[in-house]
């Protein structure tokens, strides 16, 4: 597990400031944040709710299950890929496309208190 993880969500805990929800850049990250969580008291999702990007196929097993984003990996790999050849050739290139993410809605998060106000 990533320490930064674990690190950052010690220190987030250190604060003393409320929190309700965990954003973090990855679901590795996500998953060693929860161990300074579970050392503190808090519960997933009923005190603090954990949403993630990548989707690692542990994701789905985790207890309980991430929500995260998914994102398509493998196609921005290849363009990227595609895009470095044409300029290690001296050839001129577009920029890339934008990528959409997929939210992949899972147990780890519960409803906040602004859910439903606009």
């Amino acid at each position: 597990m990533p320490l930064s993880g674990v690190e950052t969500g010690q220190q987030l805990l250190q604060l003393g400031v409320e929190f309700t929800a965990l954003v973090a850049s990855n679901d590795d990250m996500v998953i060693a944040a929860v161990r300074a969580l579970y050392a503190s008291g808090k519960r997933i999702p009923q005190d603090v709710s954990l949403l993630s990007f990548d989707e690692i196929p542990m994701a789905s097993f985790f207890v309980p299950p991430l929500t995260t984003v998914h994102m398509p990996v493998g196609k921005i790999l290849k363009h990227t890929l595609e895009k470095l050849v044409l300029m290690l050739d001296g050839q001129p290139t577009e920029p890339l496309p934008a990528f959409n993410g997929q939210l992949v809605v899972r147990d780890s998060v519960v409803a906040g208190p602004y859910k439903g106000r606009t």
